[in-house]
Order: C-alpha cells, then structure tokens, then sequence
C-alpha cells in the first residue's frame, strides 16, 4: 500500500449537534461557525457572563483583543444573546461594539464582517440590506 495516496477524511458533525455546542460555547461557535480557532486566554475573555455591565481586558499589543471581540459580537448575534430580563422585549436584536475612537472600533467590525462573508457555513445566515 502507498502511503502516500492515504487520505485522511474528516467529517462535520451535523448541523443541529454544532448549533447546540456553539449556543453555550463561543470558542466552539467560532471553530465551527467561523473556522477561526481562539487561544486559551480569547476563550476565558469570551465566555465571560455576556450581559456584565463591563469587561475588563488589560493585555498586550498582537494579544487578539479584537480578535475575540468580533467572535463575541458573531456569537451574540447569531444566538441573540442578552440579559433575561430583556428576552422577551423584542424580537429584534442589536449589538454594539464600543471603542474610544471610530478606528478602533472598526477594528472589530471588520473582523466580524470577514468572517462572516467568509465562512461558507456562517455566511448562508447573512442577509444583504439593500
């Protein structure tokens, strides 16, 4: 036998066994959903309580700050995360990404929409405004 014509076949697990993973799992969302894996230091950032009244995140340059953000931001969104108190409001649902100027905050928004557009599974749940 050549090894050498071996292929390794690996395949996804259904949809709803990756829906319900990634509704309690940010990093597993963003595996699955996005194909974007998050270092363990992203993976305690983003599994934070999501409706905190702040987050606090003190690191370094090139630490994936944004990175993490624009998982969360994708994450919340797609399961319309947010506090209990607010679940039966409304039917629509909005995120906000906050930063000290428009740049930084753009940062994140850009990640968020390239992952989006990109993955071919995330991507089918984008509806295009006109």
């Amino acid at each position: 036998m050549n090894l050498q014509n071996v292929v390794d076949i690996q395949f996804r697990p259904m949809f709803q066994e990756i829906y319900d993973r990634g509704r309690g799992d940010v990093a597993s969302f963003a595996s699955d959903f996005l194909g974007v894996e998050l270092h363990a230091g992203q993976v305690r950032w983003v599994h934070t309580v999501p409706w905190a009244n702040e987050r606090h995140l003190s690191c370094g340059n090139r630490w994936g700050k944004s990175a993490s953000a624009a998982a969360k931001l994708l994450h919340n969104a797609f399961y319309q995360i947010r506090a209990p108190k607010y679940a039966e409001l409304t039917k629509e649902y909005v995120g906000l990404n906050i930063s000290l100027t428009i740049d930084m905050a753009k940062i994140v928004w850009d990640y968020a929409i390239q992952w989006g557009m990109d993955s071919k599974l995330f991507s089918r749940f984008i509806l295009q405004s006109e």
